[in-house]
């Protein structure tokens, strides 16, 4: 073994936590990297020439493993769910950065849904005749059927010079949002769930939440499974464990339904063990985040920063436009994306991440996962790192960037043309697979 390689990984490796991921991350590159100098020397290239190489091959590695790093020393504890939040947080010292991003997004969800900030509001309590004990300008807070026309159903509607903005935390619940038909804001509760929720409207906020206390049992701590330990586990059960949890709670409710208006400012939906379906929409902010359940978004324009987070499922983006930034995050699942962005940034695990569409600034990390891209114009910045799987970038033919590229233990295929003075500028980092560019 090349004494002047083991120093450098070691150094690469510093400050790096202990455990059985990092350990196998280290060999693997130092295994990668003694076999590829052993190759070079034994065709004819100097000692000290293919060192070089190796090194060379290595400081794609570098972003990778301080992003790595610098996740692992941040801590954002939850309160008022330290059991559960602890488990997780010990269990994810294993993730690398783009795991744990996803995981603090996910638990973000739980801190709001256990913990209302105190506040000024005007809260909406019901009568026995359905109608609002609290003061306001609405007639009644649920009416029968309603623009959904399900007579099993309950509809809350607001208007807009009320509510600008949207916050939706819930437990077990599926989400379901689409266009208004009315310009009012309509939501839509099963008649059974009505006792489980909460409606809070303050500085222009509308807020649907579970009401713990309303006939909810006390939610006891599931032990997380041994499968937990290790690489693979943690990220396809640490989303299962806690949707145990929270299925622990008798009361989950059947799917809420919500009918917006354009260009609201602020969209927020939040829950822990149910998917989110969202078409249609023509907004200006959003941030959706699940722990256990998958994300779908259809045809929605977002005017303003976008952000989709899912622990343990998928996130599926499909013909939509966004004018600034989007942000998606899986651990357990899939990526797949289709449409425009001016700067999209997708964190992934175990997972693949398929991105297709015009895109000027792109920013991509994942462990174990091929990354495919297919532009459809011209781009600024591309990025895209991965330690085990493939990377795959296809460009129209008019389209002529700067590529740098490194894998270790890889080939490395550029099939288009290319230019060191491009403003295009492309980096592509995997330690085991190969990289590709090529035209469409």
């Amino acid at each position: 073994m090349n004494s002047t390689i083991v120093k450098i990984i070691d150094m690469m490796f510093r400050g790096m936590p202990e455990n059985e991921e990092t350990a196998a991350m280290r060999e693997e590159l130092l295994t990668n990297s003694q076999a590829r100098y052993d190759d070079l020397i034994a065709s004819g290239v100097r000692a000290d020439d293919a060192l070089g190489q190796v090194l060379d091959s290595l400081r794609g590695m570098e972003d990778v493993l301080d992003e790595y790093r610098r996740e692992q020393t941040s801590r954002n504890p939850f309160e008022g769910f330290e059991r559960i939040a602890d488990k997780a947080e010990s269990t994810a010292k294993h993730a690398v950065s783009s795991a744990v991003e996803g995981l603090r997004s996910a638990m973000d969800s739980l801190k709001g849904v256990f913990h209302t900030e105190s506040r000024t509001t005007t809260a909406y309590g019901y009568t026995d005749a359905g109608h609002m004990s609290g003061t306001g300008s609405f007639q009644r807070i649920w009416q029968p059927a309603g623009v959904f026309e399900d007579d099993d159903m309950l509809t809350a509607t607001f208007r807009i010079d009320q509510v600008n903005r949207i916050n939706v935390q819930l437990i077990g619940e599926d989400i379901e949002v689409e266009p208004s038909p009315d310009g009012l804001i309509h939501v839509e509760i099963s008649k059974e769930d009505e006792h489980l929720y909460l409606v809070e409207v303050a500085d222009g906020c509308l807020t649907l939440r579970r009401d713990l206390s309303a006939g909810t049992e006390t939610i006891v701590e599931e032990s997380i499974p041994e499968e937990l330990n290790g690489l693979s586990g943690i990220f396809s059960g640490i989303g299962k464990a806690l949707k145990g949890v929270f299925q622990m709670a008798h009361t989950s409710g059947d799917t809420v339904r919500l009918q917006l208006p354009d260009q609201l400012e602020q969209i927020t939906l939040q829950t822990a063990a149910g998917d989110i379906d969202l078409s249609g929409l023509n907004q200006k902010a959003l941030a959706v985040s699940t722990v256990s359940g998958d994300i779908d978004m259809q045809a929605c324009r977002i005017s303003g920063m976008a952000r989709l987070s899912s622990t343990s499922g998928d996130v599926d983006v499909d013909g939509c436009t966004f004018a600034d930034s989007v942000a998606l995050n899986s651990t357990s699942g899939d990526i797949n994306f289709g449409g425009s962005a001016r700067q999209l940034t997708a964190n992934n695990v175990s997972g693949d991440t398929d991105l297709e569409g015009d895109i000027r600034q792109i920013r991509v990390n994942a462990v174990s996962g091929d990354l495919d891209l297919c532009l459809q114009g011209a781009f600024d910045m591309l990025q895209m790192n991965t330690t085990s799987g493939d990377i795959t970038v296809t460009l129209p033919v008019d389209v002529v960037p700067a590529v740098r590229s490194n894998t270790t233990s890889g080939d490395v295929s550029i099939g288009c043309i290319t230019s060191e003075a491009s403003v295009s500028r492309m980096q592509l980092n995997t330690v085991s697979g190969d990289i590709s560019v090529e035209n469409f």
